[in-house]
């Protein structure tokens, strides 16, 4: 008994958390409906499975940045500013939380399109028009 207690003593004072479980520091730049999601996989020996995320980060990514990602695993589809969309295996998350120059990470969730004069349903022309564009004028009488 005494010696499970020091090898837990010992083995927290080394950073060693169960795989599943983000650090409490990590905790809070985890989206919780993705530690769920990740736990709930992670149970069911589901861990290759890819999960699609939006990682915001302290800045635009640098080329190191996006290395580190990569090299936990996961897949940069996009990068949009400080924002980046994201294919990680579900086991990676919780490593990838750990890198210092991220600061959130949530599930991508898919959008529509809403209908209206600037998505890309609407009326191309009156969005021209309201840009000043000289081809704004295309609408046939």
């Amino acid at each position: 008994m005494t010696v499970l207690l020091w090898l837990s003593l010992i083995a927290s004072g080394f950073g060693f958390r169960p795989v599943g479980d983000p650090s409490a520091l990590n905790a809070g730049k985890i989206d919780p409906v993705l530690i769920l999601q990740v736990r709930h996989l992670l149970s069911e020996q589901r861990g290759d499975e890819i999960v699609h995320v939006l990682i915001r980060l302290r800045g635009e990514a640098t080329t190191v940045q996006r290395g580190a990602i990569e090299q936990k695993g996961g897949k940069i589809e996009t990068a949009l500013g400080d924002v980046l969309t994201v294919r990680v295996p579900a086991a990676s998350v919780f490593e990838i939380s750990d890198l210092d120059f991220i600061t959130y990470i949530e599930t991508a969730k898919k959008q529509r399109p809403q209908n209206g004069p600037d998505s890309p349903g609407g009326d191309p022309s009156a969005v021209l028009e309201r840009m000043g564009h000289p081809f704004g004028t295309t609408r046939r009488e």
